[in-house]
C-alpha cells in the first residue's frame, strides 16, 4: 500500500513508535516547499509498504501522523502563532508553564527572570521541542533590565505583540511585625515592577499600532486576606485598577489589557513568606488547595487567541475547593 501525510517536522519519531526500531518496510521522501522565513517547514512523508507485511500496523502509523498533522494545522492557523511574548518571572511556576504553553502553540517567547541558569534550562526545553525561545537575567525592580528584556526582544523578533507581567512574590505576615522591608519588596515587584514593563513595552505597541498588556493579580486583589495578607492584597488590588485604568486609556489605540486573578495554584510563591506561623498556614493551604500552574496558563492562552476585536477584561479562576 501508499499513504501520503504531512507534517511539520521529522516523522521519525512516528514511524520508530509505529513499527519499532528493527522494523523498516517502508521508504520516507521528504518533499520540502519552499515557504518564507519563520514559517513550519511541511514535509511530504510517503509510506511504501509491501502489500503482504502488517497492513494495520502501517495504518495506525499514517492515522497517528494525521492526527498530528491536523494539530499542527490548527496550532499554525490560531491568533498565537508567531506573536511574541514577553514574560517575566518566567523561571517557574506560571511563568514557566505560560511561556511553555504559548511556545507549543506557536509564539516566540522572550522568557525574564533573576536566575539566569533556570531561564537558559526553560529556554533550552523550548527550543528542543521545536520551538522559539530567548531568555534574559531580568529583575523587575530595575527599571533597565526591564528595558533590556523588551529590546531583545524587538531586536531578535522585530515586534512586540504581548507583555506579560507575572514576576510575584508573597510573603505573608501579620502588619504587626513590622515586616517593612517585605512590604517595600511587594511594593517594588508588583507595582513598580508591572510599570516597569507597560513604559518598557508600551512605546514599541503605539508605533505597531497594536498589542496586548496582561498582568498577573490575585484573587486576594479582589477579596482581602488578613491577618497576613493585607500588604499582599493591597498590592495586588493596585494591579487590578491599574489595568483597569490602562484599558481605559489604550483600547482607542489597539493595545488590549488584561486582568489574570488566580487562586491558590502551585508554584514558587507560597515559599517567600518568612514568618514560620504564617508560612505554614500557607504551606497547608497550598498542599490542600493547590491547582496546577498550567491552569493558569490556559487563561493566558485564551486572552492572547481572541480575536482582535475581543478583549478579555479579567479571568478569575481558583481551585474549586477554595472558598476566598
Amino acid at each position: 500500500m501508499s499513504a501520503i501525510s504531512r507534517k511539520s517536522h521529522d516523522a521519525s519519531d512516528v514511524l520508530e513508535n509505529a513499527f519499532g526500531k528493527d522494523k523498516s518496510p517502508c521508504r520516507l521522501v521528504y518533499g520540502v516547499a519552499s515557504l518564507p522565513l519563520g514559517t513550519p517547514v511541511e514535509l511530504e512523508v510517503i509510506f511504501e509498504w509491501p502489500p503482504d507485511a502488517c497492513l494495520l500496523e502501517s495504518q495506525a502509523a499514517v492515522r497517528d501522523i494525521r492526527i498530528l498533522n491536523k494539530e499542527k494545522q490548527k496550532m499554525g492557523t490560531s491568533n498565537i502563532a508567531d506573536k511574541v511574548v514577553v514574560i517575566t518571572g518566567a523561571s517557574s511556576g506560571l511563568g514557566e508553564s505560560t511561556a511553555k504553553l504559548l511556545a507549543r502553540h506557536g509564539a516566540k517567547v522572550v522568557v525574564g527572570a533573576r536566575r539566569k541558569d533556570r531561564i537558559d534550562a526553560v529556554v533550552k526545553e523550548i527550543s528542543a521541542a521545536g520551538g522559539k525561545a530567548i531568555g534574559f537575567a531580568v529583575d523587575v525592580t530595575k527599571r533597565a533590565e526591564v528595558e533590556a528584556l523588551v529590546k531583545g526582544a524587538i531586536d531578535s523578533f522585530g515586534r512586540v505583540d504581548v507583555m506579560v507581567n507575572n514576576a510575584g512574590i508573597m510573603p505573608i505576615a501579620p502588619i504587626a511585625l513590622l515586616k517593612v522591608e517585605e512590604w517595600d519588596r511587594q511594593i517594588d515587584v508588583h507595582i513598580k515592577g508591572v510599570l516597569y514593563g507597560v513604559a518598557a513595552a508600551l512605546p514599541q505597541m503605539q508605533k505597531q499600532k497594536s498589542g496586548h498588556i496582561i498582568n498577573l493579580a490575585s484573587v486576594f486583589g479582589i477579596k482581602v486576606f488578613a491577618p497576613g495578607g493585607t500588604v499582599y492584597c493591597a498590592t495586588k488590588a493596585a494591579v487590578r485598577t491599574l489595568t483597569e485604568g490602562l484599558r481605559m486609556e489604550l483600547h482607542s489605540q489597539n493595545i488590549r489589557c488584561t486582568i489574570i486573578s488566580p487562586g491558590a495554584v502551585a508554584s514558587e510563591l507560597q515559599n517567600s513568606t518568612s514568618d514560620p506561623s504564617s508560612a505554614k498556614f500557607v504551606k497547608d493551604l497550598y498542599e490542600k488547595l493547590a491547582i496546577p500552574a498550567d491552569s493558569v496558563a490556559r487563561a493566558v492562552l485564551y486572552a492572547i487567541e481572541q480575536p482582535a476585536d475581543v478583549e478579555i477584561d479579567e479571568v478569575v479562576l481558583r481551585p474549586t475547593a477554595q472558598d476566598f
